[in-house]
């Protein structure tokens, strides 16, 4: 007779037990998750001048989505919000450019 397989759990490879994926570091995000989520007070129009007016960090393009590392967020929010001239020469002192995200 055949097993019923819906009642099995899946299991993991090498102990038997079921198998859990690990939680996904989130490593860049949009204009939109900034103000939500990242810099809740500021909002989505202020993000974008902020941006065109070179007072926040670098973005980089991914196809057609404009993001931004959550590690230079956090890094700028750290040194006090510099304009992005600012921030950028700190990074350079420290060896990274924005948006380097081969140096994660």
């Amino acid at each position: 007779m055949h097993k019923n397989l819906s009642s099995k759990q899946a299991t993991g490879p090498a102990n038997g037990q079921p198998s859990v994926a690990a939680p996904i570091e989130t490593l860049a995000v949009d204009a939109r998750t900034i103000t939500n989520a990242v810099f809740p007070n500021i909002s989505l129009r202020t993000w974008r001048r902020l941006d065109s007016g070179g007072r926040c960090p670098r973005a980089y393009r991914v196809g057609a989505r404009k993001l931004w590392r959550l590690a230079d967020l956090r890094r700028w929010a750290d040194w006090g919000f510099p304009i992005r001239a600012d921030f950028e020469a700190k990074l350079r002192a420290e060896g990274r450019t924005a948006g380097d995200h081969a140096k994660l």
